[in-house]
C-alpha cells in the first residue's frame, strides 16, 4: 500500500477509509472501555479541558487540552494516542481470541493496527457454524468455467422459474386477446359486406 491506485490511464492518490472505531467511551470520565453507569469517577470530567465539569465554569469556551495525553484535542478524539493504543490492544486481544467474536462478525483491521508483515486485513470468528457470506472464486483454468456463471447468476434459477410462470400467464392472455381481435375483425368485415 503506497497510497496510489492505478486505473488504466490514471494514477489516483488515495487514503484508506477508516470508519469511526466502535469502542465504548465513558461520558463521565472520558476513558475507553466502560460506560457512565459502571464508572467509578467521583465527578463528571469535561472532555474539552479535563477539569470538573460541575465546578461552575462555562465548559463551552474552555481551552481544549486532552486529559489523557495533554494534546491539543478533546479527550474523546479518536486520534488521541491513549484511544489509539486502547484500540490496538483490543484488536490484539480479539486476534488471539477469535472465538470471542460473534459468529456472523467479520472485522476490518486498519493499517495502523496491523503488525509489520501481517497481511491479514480481516478478522473473522473461529466459532463453528460460521460460513463466509460469499463462496470462493471460481478457478478460471477449470474447463467448466463460464464467465456468465458466478455467485449472483447461479441464484437466478429460482427467480427464473418464478418469472417463467408469470411469463406463461402473460403469453396466454396475449394469445386470447389476439384471438378476440381476429374474431372482431372477421365479424366487422362480414357486417360491412351485408350493408
Amino acid at each position: 500500500y503506497d497510497g496510489r491506485i492505478v486505473i488504466p490511464g490514471l494514477v489516483l492518490d488515495v487514503d484508506e477509509y477508516l470508519p469511526p472505531p466502535k469502542i465504548l467511551i465513558c461520558t463521565k470520565c472520558n476513558l475507553p472501555g466502560h460506560i457512565k453507569k459502571a464508572c467509578q469517577a467521583r465527578y463528571v470530567i469535561c472532555r474539552r479541558c479535563g477539569q470538573d465539569k460541575e465546578n461552575g465554569d462555562s465548559h463551552t469556551e474552555c481551552a481544549i487540552r486532552c486529559q489523557h495525553c495533554g494534546g491539543n484535542h478533546i479527550s474523546t478524539d479518536y486520534k488521541c494516542p491513549t484511544l489509539v493504543n486502547f484500540r490496538k490492544n483490543l484488536l490484539d486481544k480479539l486476534k488471539n481470541n477469535t472465538d470471542k467474536l460473534p459468529a456472523h462478525v467479520r472485522m476490518f483491521i486498519p493499517i495502523d493496527c496491523r503488525k509489520p508483515n501481517d497481511r491479514d486485513r480481516i478478522l473473522t470468528s473461529s466459532r463453528r457454524g460460521y460460513s463466509a457470506p460469499h463462496p470462493p472464486m471460481t478457478n478460471t483454468s477449470n474447463s467448466s468455467y463460464s464467465p456468465t456463471m458466478n455467485f449472483w447468476t447461479s441464484r437466478q434459477e429460482a427467480a427464473n422459474a418464478s418469472l417463467s410462470k408469470e411469463y406463461s400467464a402473460i403469453r396466454a392472455f396475449d394469445n386470447e386477446l389476439n384471438k378476440i381481435k381476429k374474431d372482431f375483425d372477421e365479424e366487422k368485415k362480414s357486417n360491412q359486406q351485408l350493408i
